[in-house]
């Protein structure tokens, strides 16, 4: 509950947001974008927490499998994987 939504405010806002936004994002989102031309259909993201990466895997593989161990966490990645 109360560390879910605390990680989900570190990550909206701020400093932590911006590093995201402008670092990590787009580095996934090249990685992701290399595998699935190399013909990766399938993603596992471990540790998955409220599905960040898990969400932009889903633009670039046909199945996509997010686990954690918290589930407040996992709620909070199925409902962005839903929105």
């Amino acid at each position: 509950g109360d560390a879910a939504a605390e990680y989900r405010r570190t990550y909206s806002q701020g400093y932590y947001a911006a590093q995201w936004q402008r670092l990590e994002r787009p580095l996934i989102e090249k990685l992701f974008q290399e595998l699935s031309n190399q013909g990766s259909r399938r993603m596992l993201d471990l540790a998955c927490g409220q599905g960040r990466i898990t969400l932009l895997g889903a633009k670039y593989f046909d199945e996509v499998v997010g686990l954690h161990y918290s589930e407040a966490m996992l709620a909070i990645a199925r409902e962005q994987l839903q929105a």
